[in-house]
């Protein structure tokens, strides 16, 4: 799934963290990973369906807490968003600012952080050629500037 996230392709991601999930139907992993590409797909029902799982069974996990980040990103409750994508930055023990994936954008913009964010996005943009990516930045960017214009 990463690898396939990583090249770009959507598709091939979602199919991977279907049958994930298909292939260990009591662990959280595949559900991390829908909520999160559900998310960034900006289908909030199955993206909270699939994060509220993986935060069941999980709820020590720093990736089931970005899921349900995504999800509630997707949902426009941006403060559950933010509750969650700080726990996922809390709970995971390889956080560091040269982090470049999906959950730490979200973290930069919901801190209205929007250089870090800018940052973030251009580093992908490096390394994935096409992926539905556009809707999410412009939604990041969005509440980046918010925040960061609310926060002056």
């Amino acid at each position: 799934e990463d690898w396939a996230r990583g090249r770009g392709d959507f598709d091939a991601a979602l199919d991977a963290a279907i049958k994930l999930r298909e292939r260990y139907p009591y662990q959280h992993m595949g559900d991390e990973r829908l909520g999160i590409l559900y998310g960034m797909a900006g289908d909030a029902e199955k993206a909270m369906a699939h994060a509220a799982r993986a935060i069941r069974i999980a709820p020590y996990c720093h990736i089931s807490h970005a899921s349900a980040a995504h999800a509630h990103f997707a949902a426009g409750d941006i403060e559950q968003a933010r509750i969650h994508i700080e726990r996922y930055e809390a709970l995971e023990s390889t956080a560091h600012p040269e982090k470049w994936d999906e959950s730490t954008a979200l973290l930069h913009a919901l801190r209205g952080e929007s250089q870090l964010l800018e940052r973030c996005l251009a580093h992908r943009a490096k390394r994935v050629e096409a992926f539905r990516y556009e809707e999410f930045d412009a939604r990041l960017r969005e509440v980046a500037q918010r925040r960061y214009g609310s926060s002056l």
